[in-house]
């Protein structure tokens, strides 16, 4: 209800005097008068213990004497009356008000009888009656009493004496009570009417009476008579109360409230100001009214885009909620729902999360179904679904909608839960399905609101900008948003509604060909959001992104450029504002602004790239700014993780480099279960139990990183900063290279106007400058290429075997071959062909580029008549050795490996030849290759097929160890790490095969310390990639299958699994199939070399596709061989002498297929 006066309704005992007149009277006989003075004196008494305020001792004087009366002829006389109130006083001083009622009741009988219906002491009783009904709640029982005290006051003292006006209010009160606003209203008229006469015109009870009027009018939803009424009230008050007065302040809030709410924010606010200064002046900073007034005027502040400000006003309103020790109310869950937006509009999104996580956890615990909880579920799946957290986004949104169908009274905020659920769609591609969504939900807002509204408004400019992206209806796109343009500037002409309208037909406009109309519109937005908010503020972000986008298509690089740049410096500022509140947070929970907003750095890019182009002699400037900003972008995974694992290192100290590692893991536990959290709160049928359990779960490793924390601030400062490292420049990275390396980094970018999928390649030699070119094949024709030669490989979803992989076989496959990976080399590296003659090559693929093992390029075809065309090409392994890195950041310092200075560290620890029986069950060759014995007969290779569907591997949460058994034996596995045992002269106990080659064991070795002694940790088994298989939650490694399957052994390293194993290694070999393949999101490099990364590992060799088993062995133990003879040349180099020494074979040994998946991944030495 709006806000008004509420007076307590005091009690008025009957004056001893009266009371003595009263029992003298011609009602009480003579006789009787010894007892009637006696209940006078008991009755005087009670009276002082009321004035006394002991109400307890009053009541049982009352008690006492009711009992006296009630032996004597006096229990019906009008002093029996008089004590029947007198004890209904006492017991509702004590809040005792069903006892009290019945003692009310009585006095009000027997006056009736003793005095007549129309006596002023029955409208005392009556109205003692009626109040102690509406303390009950029981307000359509009181009505009718005080009815009947307007009607005796009106007869026995007339219409307009105070007493009279005082009735008529009271019963406009209860009549208010019961919901009957428009009767609350009448009622109050008629009693403003009275007092204007009893108490005068500008007496500051009619003033105030009048304002009362005047809310419930509002209430009763008559805004146009309500208006007025208060206008009047406020005038009349200005002339009779001091500025500071609180009923003034009433009456201000009152017409606050109702502009707001009809849209009319800018006429709220200096209400809403008047009404808070004088309620603080008042009554303080923390009362309920100032903090009332405090929120109004923040909701206000809000309508008028004026959001920091509305911000400061929601803090302080939370603040003094939780300083009263409320913080878990619907009040307390609503006020962070406006700070969380706040904080969100600001691209604070970690500190947005928090917040409506916090909202959400409050409005589940009063009520999971309401539309309260509904709205705390979309804010959190919009929140989600701009940082492109589809997955968590969707079953949020979905029950919130489900929430709001269940009643027509929610359709409103139905529509909205479509909308939010309609950008989801769109985002993930389906456009169709967006519009239909917000067609519907036009259709329903424009129905409750009308066409014209700025509901309508405002889902006409989505479902605009929905067609738009679409591209296939740009008039109808052109439509909406002029008629939404049209109406923001009738009802919401100062709003930031109205930029967003007009930026979005600047869009149409450069999307129509008319750049110059584009331009005025988007310089227009600018221009009023610069007004509004600040030349840098936030706000600004996508506007001059809009300009910057019109000058590009018009060809003018240097303005495109200049707003770009500005543009960029505030995603910067953003992100780094939300990487210290994801870390404060503690959980870093959060995307990198630059990430969600790459485009705007990709437009940078390429209006840099024609700067250079336009301006040969600041060429180098452009390309040095291009190569940090094209940095911020490429984000993976495994980048992720080698930054974490080098912020151990750099820690320099065993038990600070735990601690470090302790809080990592900590964080990717607290991920795991806020994840496991935001779909059970989605799940309809929700489990309260775990619910609570994973709050409690994520509260404990809160409490823990931050006792982590505390000591980090101390000893290790810069673990923040290393945590995720910054780009780096040309000069960091040749200082960073070995002597003879290249880095070679490859970016992928947005499309622009007219101006495509581009990928970029900067060179950078450890001498010389670098070089910065376009490719000449856009990034989906550089993925195309890529698939082409795979596909041409016939490399696909086997187990490794003897025969995993299917020969090239036939002059048209090997030629399909051949020109694939030639083309591919020209389009990658014709423009830097000189650059990297003779040299190491360190690559950072794009996305396009992140499938493609680079060794298998060739630079030159064999020669016309080649007897084995396959051996006489001309790869790119024959030329360079070639290491691939997850982002340009993570390239360590040269000479930087940890391990090399710890001599005395055993060299390598192998787990080998799972004991597997293959298909049929009897395959018992592993069994048979449990020692590093020399094998007997050559064994025919038996046929291997694809991998059985996932289905059959698991039951439940874990694999089915039956069917993990089923899987093909690899008993040549057993050959290869011996042979690399013997050449790194390993102690026996290093290799772990057959029976002891099982995850149980991994993990005792880990928990143990065992594994964080080997330099080289290898795994020489089956690779299982989630990406290609259906059900696979994540990749694994296979290991020997236990007999049972238990929570830590079921035959299936994970990659989760992983992640929580201990290594310091220089070297991991991941000699199973498909181990670099990412897990189907189009990232490189993440599943299990994130893992391993994560876990200590310096280096990777791991595979692109199945693996043949037979060359698997030859390069694995090839490279080993390579580096036994000259340890001086690494990794990368000893992998290229094995491909070479294998290619040299012939046959299908020089087949890429064969021997081209390994490649090396992270330090090459």
């Amino acid at each position: 209800m709006a806000a008004r006066v509420r007076r307590r309704l005091h009690h008025k005992s009957l004056p001893a005097a009266m009371l003595a007149c009263a029992l003298l009277g011609i009602f009480v006989a003579p006789v009787l008068a010894g007892s009637v003075d006696d209940m006078a004196a008991r009755a005087a008494a009670v009276e002082t213990a009321l004035s006394d305020k002991d109400a307890v001792a009053a009541e049982g004087l009352a008690r006492e004497a009711l009992e006296l009366a009630e032996q004597s002829a006096a229990a019906a006389t009008l002093a029996a009356a008089n004590l029947n109130r007198l004890l209904g006083d006492a017991l509702f001083s004590q809040e005792k008000f069903v006892e009290a009622e019945p003692y009310y009741r009585r006095a009000l009988a027997l006056r009736e009888e003793q005095l007549g219906a129309g006596s002023v002491d029955t409208s005392i009783s009556a109205n003692d009656l009626a109040l102690v009904l509406k303390r009950q709640q029981r307000f359509a029982e009181a009505e009718p009493y005080y009815r009947q005290v307007v009607a005796i006051r009106e007869t026995v003292e007339g219409p307009n004496h105070p007493d009279t006006a005082r009735a008529a209010f009271w019963l406009s009160r209860i009549l208010d009570a019961q919901g009957r606003f428009a009767d609350a209203a009448g009622a109050m008229a008629d009693a403003v009417v009275r007092a204007a006469i009893a108490f005068g015109e500008n007496d500051p009870t009619t003033i105030e009476w009048m304002g009362e009027r005047a809310a419930m009018l509002h209430d009763a939803g008559d805004h146009a008579a309500a208006e007025p009424v208060y206008i009047e009230a406020i005038r009349s008050g200005e002339a009779v109360f001091e500025a500071g007065d609180t009923r003034l302040a009433t009456t201000r809030q009152g017409l606050a409230n109702l502009y707001a709410a009809s849209g009319r924010a800018t006429e709220a606010v200096p209400l809403f100001r008047a009404a808070l200064a004088a309620r603080e002046a008042a009554l303080g900073a923390d009362d309920p009214a100032t903090l009332r007034s405090a929120d109004g005027l923040a909701r206000a502040l809000w309508a008028l885009d004026a959001i920091a400000e509305a911000e400061t006003l929601f803090r302080r309103v939370l603040a003094a909620r939780e300083r009263s020790g409320d913080t878990d109310s619907a009040a307390v869950a609503d006020v962070l729902r406006w700070i969380g937006r706040a904080a969100a509009a600001g691209d604070r999104r970690a500190e947005a999360e928090i917040l409506f996580k916090r909202a959400l956890a409050i409005s589940e615990s009063l009520d999971p179904d309401d539309v309260l909880t509904a709205f705390d579920l979309i804010a959190l799946g919009q929140l989600y679904s701009g940082q492109q957290r589809f997955a968590e986004a969707r079953p949020l949104l979905q029950r919130a909608v489900a929430i709001f169908e269940t009643s027509d009274e929610n359709r409103r905020s139905a529509a909205a839960g479509r909308m939010a659920l309609s950008f989801l769609e769109l985002a993930t591609g389906d456009a169709p399905t967006a519009i239909t969504l917000a067609e519907r939900s036009l259709e329903d807002i424009a129905a409750l609101d009308g066409a014209e509204s700025r509901a309508a408004a405002d889902v006409m400019l989505s479902l605009a900008g929905y067609r738009q992206s679409t591209g296939d209806d740009l008039a109808e796109a052109e439509r909406l948003v002029t008629a939404a343009r049209d109406i923001y500037r009738t009802a919401a002409p100062d709003s930031r509604a109205l930029v967003r309208a007009t930026s979005a037909l600047g869009r149409i406009r450069e999307t129509q060909g008319r750049l110059d109309e584009a331009l005025v519109l988007h310089r227009e937005a600018l221009d009023a959001l610069s007004a509004r908010y600040g030349s840098d503020s936030a706000e600004l972000q996508s506007s001059l992104a809009d300009v910057g986008s019109t000058l590009f298509a018009m060809g003018d690089y240097v303005g495109a450029a200049a707003s770009f740049e500005q543009s960029v410096a505030i995603v910067e500022r953003l992100a780094a504002i939300d990487a210290d509140a994801a870390f404060q947070s503690r959980t870093g929970a959060v995307e990198d602004q630059a990430i969600a907003r790459a485009a705007v750095f990709d437009f940078l890019v390429k209006s840099d790239h024609r700067l250079a182009a336009e301006k040969p002699d600041q060429a180098a400037g452009y390309g040095a700014q291009a190569f940090l900003v094209a940095q911020r972008v490429i984000e993976s995974e495994a980048a992720g993780a080698l930054a974490q694992m080098a912020a151990r290192q750099a820690s320099g100290n065993g038990d600070l480099a735990s601690l470090v590692r302790e809080r990592q893991d900590l964080v990717a536990q607290w991920r795991h279960e806020d994840s496991a959290l935001t779909l059970a709160l989605a799940a309809p049928g929700r489990d309260a139990g775990a619910i609570e359990a994973l709050r409690g779960t994520l509260a404990d490793a809160d409490s823990k990183i931050a006792a982590i924390d505390a000591q980090l601030a101390t000893a290790f400062p810069d673990f923040a900063r290393l945590q995720k490292p910054a780009p780096a420049t040309f000069d960091d990275v040749r200082a960073r290279l070995e002597e003879n390396d290249v880095l070679l980094f490859f970016a992928d970018t947005n499309r622009l106007g007219a101006a495509g999928f581009e990928t970029y390649l900067w060179a950078v030699p450890k001498h010389g400058e670098p070089r910065w070119t376009m490719l000449p094949r856009a990034s989906g024709e550089l993925s195309a290429a890529v698939r082409e030669l795979r596909d041409s490989m016939g490399v696909g979803a086997n187990t490794r075997g003897p025969t995993a992989i299917a020969q090239s076989a036939g002059k048209d496959t090997t030629s399909r071959v051949l020109t694939a990976a030639f083309q591919l080399h020209d389009a990658l590296f014709a423009s830097i062909a000189d650059l990297i003659e003779g040299k190491d090559l360190v690559i950072v693929p794009s996305r396009s580029l992140s499938a493609l093992p680079f060794h298998a390029l060739i630079s030159a075809l064999p020669a016309t008549g080649s007897a084995d065309r396959y051996r006489d090409a001309r790869w790119l392994a024959r030329d360079h050795a070639i290491t691939i890195l997850p982002s340009v950041a993570s390239l360590a310092p040269a000479g930087s490996a940890a391990a090399a200075a710890q001599p005395d560290r055993p060299a390598y620890l192998a787990f080998a030849n799972p004991l597997l029986v293959g298909r049929g069950g009897d395959d018992r060759r592993a069994f048979d290759r449990a020692g590093c014995a020399p094998a007997g007969a050559s064994e025919a290779p038996i046929e291997t097929a694809a991998l059985p569907e996932l289905s059959t591997l698991f039951r439940g949460a874990g694999a089915d160890v039956a069917s993990v058994r089923a899987l093909p034996p690899l008993p040549e596995t057993t050959d290869e790490v011996c042979a690399i045992a013997g050449i790194l002269g390993a102690a026996s106990d290093a290799l772990h095969l057959g029976a002891e080659a099982t995850e149980a064991t991994v993990k005792q070795l880990s928990g143990a310390g065992q594994l964080m002694r080997p330099r080289v940790v290898h795994f020489a088994t089956h690779g299982l990639v989630s990406g290609e298989l259906t059900g696979l939650a994540e990749p694994a490694i296979v290991l020997t299958p236990p007999e049972a399957a238990s929570p830590g052994d079921d035959g299936l390293l994970t990659a989760s699994e992983v992640t929580t194993l201990r290594l310091d290694a220089d070297w991991v070999i991941l000699s199973a199939c498909n181990t670099a393949s990412s897990d189907g999101g189009g990232e490189a490099l993440s599943g299990l070399a994130r893992a391993f990364f994560y876990a200590g590992a310096r280096a990777l060799m791991v595979s692109h596709w199945p693996v043949n088993s037979d060359a698997a062995v030859a390069l694995a133990t090839g490279a080993f061989a390579e580096l036994a003879r000259d340890p001086t040349i690494g990794r990368a180099e000893a992998l290229r002498r094995a491909m070479i020494a294998e290619i040299d074979r012939g046959g299908s040994h020089a087949d890429p297929a064969n021997w081209a998946p390994f490649i090396l991944v992270g330090a090459s030495r």
